[in-house]
């Protein structure tokens, strides 16, 4: 039986801090960027070539112009591949020869952004932070980073990492950069629990307090979790603009500061005015 996520039994309220010698293969990760403002995640793997993979526009996780886009008939066209083969015997002349189609398609539309890097330049001189998964309602309400603590249970660790292998081997099966829609913290949430909709680090309120309120495992498997997303990819594109996220359909974390700061400006306004009435006139 495969060994079971313990994220949640290794971090505090407060600090998602953990020691290097203390990761697993298997961690969703991450680290502070640009003086804190957005983190960067990844899956860590703990192998000597190849300590984390991540989905980036460079080696180092930083804020650069994306290059390397592909279709979205050329990802279309991968993900119903992919499935067709998935449906074949593995060793039968026509999965070889799909597989042989998928290979040319990689060779020449292979993007830029899934990578393999050494845990130090992931890190690019920040502290190592660990994801938690399956924790409970009171430690996500608490925290201190509520968008690193979710309830939903991940897949094994062993799982997790098949799946961003294959995407490391398989980039354009993933599809393209989207700054709130599909991005470094998309694709390591989905790595652990095959979902797309918990990322929340662009998304404070509606994916910290609504998407989570189902916290059972989606996926099992790695494979489990591929073949449904490939269904997803492989829809038309008008059935999956509904569940696309954009920055104008939800509160982004930009948002969230703004809303917090004139909040607490017009409360400290009126607990002013309160109290000078009452010196003034009570």
């Amino acid at each position: 039986m495969a060994e079971a996520d313990d994220s949640a039994s290794r971090i505090g309220y407060i600090s998602h801090a953990i020691d290097k010698k203390d990761l697993k293969p298997g961690d969703h990760i991450f680290c502070n960027r640009l003086l804190s403002i957005y983190n960067h995640h990844g899956i860590y793997i703990g192998e000597r070539d190849c300590e984390v993979i991540h989905f980036s526009a460079d080696e180092k996780g930083l804020l650069q112009k994306k290059k390397g886009r592909q279709s979205n008939e050329i990802m279309t066209k991968v993900a119903m591949l992919a499935k067709k083969r998935d449906e074949l015997p593995e060793d039968s002349a026509e999965a070889t020869k799909i597989q042989l189609q998928i290979d040319k398609i990689h060779g020449h539309n292979r993007p830029v952004c899934i990578k393999s890097t050494t845990l130090d330049n992931f890190l690019h001189g920040s502290k190592v932070r660990l994801v938690s998964y399956g924790s409970s309602r009171i430690k996500k309400l608490l925290s201190f980073v509520v968008d690193a603590v979710h309830k939903v249970k991940a897949m094994p660790p062993s799982e997790t990492v098949k799946l961003a292998q294959h995407f490391l081997k398989h980039p354009v099966e993933w599809g393209n950069y989207s700054l709130t829609g599909n991005n470094c913290e998309t694709f390591a949430c989905f790595c652990k629990t095959g979902r797309l909709d918990i990322a929340a680090q662009l998304h404070q309120f509606d994916r910290n307090f609504v998407c989570e309120t189902d916290s059972r495992t989606p996926y099992s498997t790695a494979m489990e979790a591929l073949q449904k997303y490939r269904e997803k990819r492989t829809k038309p594109r008008s059935s999956l603009v509904s569940t696309e996220i954009t920055l104008w359909m939800y509160p982004s974390l930009l948002h969230f500061h703004i809303v917090c700061f004139v909040s607490f400006y017009f409360i400290s306004i009126i607990v002013y005015l309160f109290y000078h009435i009452k010196n003034k006139y009570l």
